[in-house]
Formats: structure tokens, C-alpha cells, sequence
């Protein structure tokens, strides 16, 4: 999991140099109960994914978002 980790964070540094004030990140809440992880694609899982993608729309500034859209 630490390689993923490190991953994630290269990509991230990478996304924020390259695009600047362009880059906006959006982090859902990650529950631990929520059986997601790698290699877990169950129709579940996706269908976990899809609200928590919502939930985390639904809780972001409007206004934020439409610079990006």
C-alpha cells in the first residue's frame, strides 16, 4: 500500500505543477468499513464509488466548481 501512497502523491505534485490554479482536487471521505481497496471492482464497489463521488459534489462550493466546468 506504500507504493500506491507514493504514487498518489507524485501524481498529485506532478498534476498541481503542471496545471497550477487550473488543478482543483476533490477528495471524497474514505470509509474503512466501505470494503473498497485495490483489485476490488464488484458492482458494489462501483456503485460505492458513484455516491461517494456525488456526496462529495454535493458538499463542494458551487461557485468553485463552475470556474472549473
Amino acid at each position: 500500500m506504500a507504493m500506491v501512497a507514493v504514487q498518489q502523491q507524485h501524481v498529485q505534485a506532478m498534476m498541481e505543477d503542471r496545471l497550477g490554479d487550473r488543478d482543483l482536487r476533490l477528495d471524497a471521505r474514505w470509509l474503512s468499513q466501505a470494503g473498497l481497496g485495490i483489485d476490488v471492482a464488484t458492482p458494489e464497489a462501483a456503485q460505492l464509488l458513484v455516491a461517494m463521488a456525488e456526496q462529495t459534489l454535493r458538499e463542494t462550493d458551487r461557485a468553485l466548481l463552475r470556474g472549473f466546468v
